[in-house]
């Protein structure tokens, strides 16, 4: 089973680098740092995201829990928008 970090944002140091996987949290969003990528803090607070080499992974039946990270947020985030979306017409 892999390790994924759970890092808050505010924990972050300048120039950190921050190997996949791994989740960032801040107060306004989710940051995903996918398997064989790297994630750096710059002066500014951003996130740069550096892409891997992209090994090919075989998908099977196990849970994976970036992708079920990102299909939760997604939905909550559709839900969001599809009420605001509802009171504003």
């Amino acid at each position: 089973m892999e390790v994924i970090s759970t890092l808050a944002s505010i924990s972050l140091r300048t120039c950190q680098v921050i190997h996949g996987p791994a989740i960032i949290i801040d107060k306004n969003s989710t940051i995903l740092v996918e398997p064989d990528c790297k994630g750096k803090m710059t002066k500014k607070g951003d996130v740069t995201i550096m892409i891997g080499k992209g090994k090919p992974k075989h998908i099977g039946k196990e849970l994976d829990a970036i992708q079920l990270s990102i299909f939760s947020h997604s939905s909550v985030l559709f839900r969001r928008y599809s009420f605001w979306k509802q009171v504003y017409n």
